[in-house]
């Protein structure tokens, strides 16, 4: 019985041995066998999904332009609100600018008709019985003042270097009340009689005493002002014309000081007596 040949069996040749195939034949059947194996192509199927995938940017391209004007819109507007807010905070600004100006000015008219003024009465007077010195604080304001501090220095002094002589004499004075149109006067002794001269031709001796102190005051408003103040004393004197009908001159003394600084100086007073000296010489000679 004769069996079936496959195809894959080789058949012999003249000399009983089997032919041999040719191999393209198993290149062929490799080359099918990896052509079936690859995944079947989708490019035809990819098309819908693209055209989604362009919908999708269009619309968040959208969105997203939608969203900066928004943004725009509101940024504008909060600048908007940020300026009338600037403005109305300038304009409540210039008006309270405006409110103080006007307080101050009347503070300034009511201080200055109402409030306490506190000064220095005149020189100090010189008691030469008792030789105590007296110092006159006067109220000329029209509420009460009070005199915080007021302090004082007494010192001797020779001529013509004006050296201090000793130790100096100290006043203070604190939290003193004055009514107003009041004064109010301090006291004060001293170990020691002013400088004297009982001949004009020796003036002005040896000696002066000088005053120099500062005081302060509540106007009555809380404010607090104060002043410094000085005197000069040096012996007094006096000349006369030669007719006694034609009166005289005298100073010395505390030199009609009002307390207030710069204070008179040794020389201006000197130069004082010195013209009074030449006015009586020049009035004395005959004219030809």
């Amino acid at each position: 019985m004769t069996e079936p040949i496959s195809e894959n069996q080789n058949t012999p040749d003249g000399n009983g041995k089997p032919e041999k195939q040719p191999d393209g034949s198993i290149e062929q059947v490799s080359t099918t066998v990896a052509k079936s194996e690859l995944p079947p192509s989708h490019g035809k199927r990819c098309k819908p999904h693209k055209k989604k995938r362009d919908w999708f940017d269009y619309g968040k391209g959208i969105l997203e332009i939608f969203g900066l004007v928004v943004l725009c819109i509101y940024a504008a507007y909060t600048i908007k609100i940020y300026n009338a807010n600037q403005k109305a905070a300038d304009a409540a600004h210039d008006t309270l600018c405006e409110i103080q100006k006007q307080t101050r000015l009347m503070r300034q008219q009511l201080v200055g008709t109402m409030a306490a003024v506190v000064i220095i009465g005149d020189s100090p007077r010189w008691d030469r019985a008792t030789q105590k010195l007296t110092f006159l604080v006067i109220n000329t304001g029209s509420l009460i003042g009070t005199v915080t501090s007021f302090d004082a220095t007494i010192q001797r002094k020779s001529l013509p270097k004006e050296i201090p002589i000793g130790d100096p004499v100290k006043i203070h004075i604190s939290n003193q009340q004055i009514e107003k149109g009041s004064t109010y006067k301090i006291e004060k002794g001293i170990p020691w009689i002013l400088p004297e001269v009982k001949d004009v031709r020796l003036w002005p001796g040896k000696e002066i005493v000088t005053v120099n102190g500062s005081y302060a005051y509540d106007n009555g408003f809380g404010e607090s002002i104060s002043h410094n103040f000085c005197f000069l004393w040096m012996p007094g004197w006096s000349l006369q014309m030669p007719n006694p009908n034609q009166g005289g001159w005298g100073g010395g003394g505390w030199g009609w000081g009002t307390g207030r600084e710069p204070c008179r100086t040794v020389e201006e007073m000197k130069n004082e007596f010195l013209g009074i000296q030449r006015h009586i010489k020049e009035a004395s000679t005959p004219q030809h």
